[in-house]
């Protein structure tokens, strides 16, 4: 469980920090928070894999990025992410009214989880990957859709 919800936070952090997702993998609403079910199934059955993944194509940015992540929850227990995660609106909005015992597949998307970890300290923040910041490559329609959602409050403060 702890791996699951790492990777969520280090693709949250990425995310915010640069436009783009490390990964391409979306993860799902499940019960006990996000989870990536490629990542889950290989861990669960197949750990060596794991345990042998190629970090050379990573940058030295990103490396970084990630042990910050996991540094900076070392000590937390599983259950203490899960519970983290369980705060996220990213989560929360995937899951919208299902009851807490009930499973879901409901893919929580890049978009919102952009949105989430854009907030001030939500997102883990190195100045290395920060330089990796390429919002020109936002999804299409990204700001489009931010300029709408904030237009009414701009609005407010302007006046």
């Amino acid at each position: 469980m702890k791996l699951q919800k790492l990777l969520y936070l280090i693709q949250g952090s990425y995310l915010a920090q640069t436009g783009n997702p490390l990964f391409p993998e979306t993860p799902q609403a499940w019960q006990y928070g996000p989870v990536y079910p490629a990542v889950y199934f290989v861990d669960r059955y197949e750990t060596s894999d794991i345990d042998c993944a190629d970090t050379s194509v990573l940058t030295e940015a990103q490396k970084h990025l990630i042990g910050a992540i996991v540094t900076n929850n070392h000590e937390n227990r599983p259950v203490d992410l899960m519970q983290l995660t369980h705060e996220s609106d990213p989560w929360v909005e995937a899951r919208g009214d299902l009851a807490p015992e009930e499973s879901s597949r409901t893919e929580i998307t890049h978009e919102s989880m952009l949105r989430f970890f854009s907030k001030p300290g939500n997102a883990t923040t190195t100045a290395t990957v920060t330089d990796e910041a390429r919002w020109d490559d936002l999804p299409a329609g990204f700001m489009e859709a931010e300029e709408k959602r904030w237009a009414g409050l701009l609005e407010r403060l302007a006046s």
